[in-house]
């Protein structure tokens, strides 16, 4: 696959870590598209109106629980 790499993610979850280590991932996703998509990523945004309350509004916590105590189950 072109432009593809191949990183290693350690994490205490297993081969589900690609699903909860989000920190890591979205690091690597970021990485991956300021090398392959510089026109996009250094463009000007479609909302650079946006206050960061405006933008902070429409973050949500997980609902996949990861971040529960493993003994609550």
């Amino acid at each position: 696959m072109p432009n593809s790499k191949l990183h290693k993610i350690s994490s205490q979850e297993g081969h589900d870590a690609f699903l909860l280590e989000f920190k890591e991932i979205n690091d690597l996703i970021i990485a991956f598209e300021n090398e392959n998509l510089k026109e996009i990523m250094t463009s000007k945004g479609n909302n650079e109106e946006w206050t960061q309350e405006q933008l902070e509004e429409g973050k949500k916590e997980s609902v996949f629980g990861e971040a529960e105590d493993v003994a609550n189950w």
